[in-house]
């Protein structure tokens, strides 16, 4: 079995509230090899659990990281930001580029899936100063979300959204079933092909 390690990196700060990026480590710091794992839009490292399994343990240390907004990473308004910054590729790099720096990560081999392909595309490509630790780049359907957001999915981030905080209309559309409908079709019309959003995205 290999050394499974579970930790967070310390981001920034937001509305006086520490910001940070959860990861899950396999196998040991020393290996000749680094690899990150970075999952797409609406998913989180979890995405990777499959593939862990098929990848030799004992030459290798794997990241899988949870970007900021997924998983147990923080999920932040970024309210002082313009909109077209909040959770943009270049925010995600700057994270990851942090990521990279204080785990020590080095002979790096950076894989990307969906939005996460985008991502780690766009870390080759703008200068920083751990760039010359990368040997590899692995893309797995890479893709960036180029056109506006579905109108549904931007009023839920915008001060609408912020309702469904309050308890008592939550628990309301949770009942009626608005949430989850809201939520799921927002989600599906993000993708080209609907059908290959898994039927449990809007329950996660």
């Amino acid at each position: 079995m290999p050394e499974i390690t579970a930790g967070t990196v310390w981001i920034g700060r937001e509305d006086e509230k520490d910001l940070h990026l959860a990861y899950t480590a396999y196998g040991r710091r020393t290996a000749s090899m680094h690899v990150l794992l970075v999952h797409g839009l609406f998913d989180d490292r979890r995405t990777w659990k499959d593939l862990l399994s098929h990848l030799p343990q004992d030459d290798r240390y794997v990241v899988a990281v949870d970007l900021l907004g997924a998983g147990q990473s923080s999920h932040p308004h970024l309210q002082h930001l313009p909109p077209d910054e909040r959770y943009g590729a270049d925010l995600h790099v700057q994270h990851l580029q942090r990521l990279v720096s204080e785990l020590g990560l080095c002979n790096l081999v950076l894989v990307g899936s969906s939005l996460g392909g985008g991502i780690v595309l766009r870390m080759l490509c703008v200068p920083w100063s751990d760039r010359h630790t990368l040997l590899g780049l692995i893309l797995e359907g890479a893709a960036a979300y180029t056109h506006q957001i579905p109108l549904m999915m931007r009023q839920l981030a915008a001060p609408a959204g912020r309702l469904l905080m309050v308890e008592w209309i939550r628990k309301q559309a949770g009942k009626l079933g608005l949430a989850r409908r809201t939520v799921d079709r927002s989600i599906r019309r993000c993708f080209f092909d609907p059908g290959t959003a898994a039927p449990d995205l809007a329950d996660r």
